[in-house]
């Protein structure tokens, strides 16, 4: 036999206790913080093992923080809203559903409906997200799964050939405005440029399209993906 009841340190930090009649002792549960479960034995020191179980289970949570340097310049909001967050789902019975995002304990929902509530965590992730990064403060991203992960040596590759392309790009355009302003300044003098050497002058500088069109690293990302997978 088992008798639940529900504990406030503070108004909003709510603590549920399931006290078991039999065999003694409280399992404690904070519905705030998803997968934060502990227990004891003593009533009175219920108190300090909360306290215990949410600094340990926070600083789990935030230990995939990103550091606020260099890391963090080349992520932007696309960047973490693209990310695969833990979504953790408690049962009220008749009360409905609390959902929570692992990584990101503060951040949750409360509804009658499941489906409504991950609607709302949804909605309440990407308001915080974007004044995180607005903001400048470490983000917690969810653990990778580096199964998926291009090979290093493909991934520099792929930069090394779009940092090539870019360059040839920009070579090429420079030799394009250096010829069209001989042109142009030819008209200025005796010696204007006829039409046919206008025209061949255009043919020979045009970049054809898609010649300098860049690797795109996401799609890559993803195709090697999707062949891990169905290798698997």
């Amino acid at each position: 036999m088992k008798r639940k009841i529900t504990y406030y340190m503070l108004p909003e930090y709510p603590v549920t206790i399931i006290e078991d009649m039999e065999e003694g002792g409280y399992i404690i549960t904070l519905p705030d913080c998803p997968g934060c479960i502990t227990c004891c034995q003593k009533w009175e020191d219920i108190p300090a093992t909360i306290a215990d179980a949410q600094k340990a289970w926070l600083e789990a949570v935030t230990e995939n923080a990103t550091p606020p340097a260099e890391e963090r310049q080349e992520k932007d909001l696309d960047y973490y809203m693209n990310l695969s967050y833990n979504i953790d789902v408690i049962s009220h019975d008749e009360s409905g559903y609390t959902v929570g995002i692992r990584e990101l304990p503060w951040i949750t929902a409360h509804n009658q409906n499941l489906g409504v509530a991950c609607e709302l965590l949804e909605c309440n992730k990407d308001e915080w997200l974007q004044e995180a990064v607005e903001s400048g403060v470490p983000i917690p991203e969810p653990p990778r799964d580096d199964r998926y992960d291009l090979p290093e040596e493909i991934a520099d590759a792929i930069d090394r050939g779009n940092s090539l392309l870019a360059e040839a790009e920009k070579n090429a355009k420079w030799v394009k405005e250096f010829l069209y302003t001989m042109i142009v300044s030819s008209n200025d003098t005796d010696h204007s440029i006829g039409m046919d050497l206008r025209h061949r002058v255009y043919k020979a500088t045009k970049i054809p399209k898609g010649k300098y069109e860049k690797y795109d690293k996401k799609r890559i990302q993803e195709l090697y993906r999707e062949i891990i997978e169905e290798a698997e």
